[in-house]
């Protein structure tokens, strides 16, 4: 199954999830006015009866959605933050365009700013690695250098 396909059942899921809690909460409000409850109260403690809605669809979709779509989806935000606070900052530019596919997408470049940054950030990189590895150094044995 592709992932549109994946995707697309999960819009039907949806709508049948939220069609079967109305029908549980109707037919739990039904029961309680053949009973003799009025509607309104009816539906209210059917309500609280079956408790938080919001909470059961949640439920549902971490039952549906695999983990990695989660953490994909969490990637892909953490992605265009980054690339937004970029262009922010002037050191990213952003132009539609046509893959080699024909479809239409975003392309990024660095400005001649953001190539700076880039050095400049290479550089914080390189000293911190540095630091780490002389951390990291097995310690010597008293009188070996």
């Amino acid at each position: 199954m592709s992932i549109w396909s994946w995707l697309n059942r999960r819009r039907l899921d949806e709508a049948d999830l939220q069609e079967e809690i109305q029908a549980h909460l109707k037919i739990a409000a039904d029961e309680r006015m053949s009973d003799g409850a009025d509607p309104q109260r009816a539906q209210l403690e059917s309500l609280k009866e079956f408790g938080n809605v919001t909470l059961t669809r949640e439920a549902a979709h971490r039952v549906w959605t695999p983990r990695w779509l989660d953490a994909l989806h969490d990637q892909v935000s953490d992605v265009r933050y980054a690339i937004r606070s970029l262009a922010k900052k002037g050191w990213v530019t952003a132009k539609w365009g046509q893959t080699g596919a024909n479809q239409r997408a975003k392309f990024y470049r660095l400005t001649p700013e953001g190539k700076k940054q880039l050095v400049r950030e290479e550089s914080r990189w390189a000293v911190l690695v540095n630091a780490i590895a002389r951390v990291m150094k097995p310690a010597s044995a008293p009188g070996e250098e």
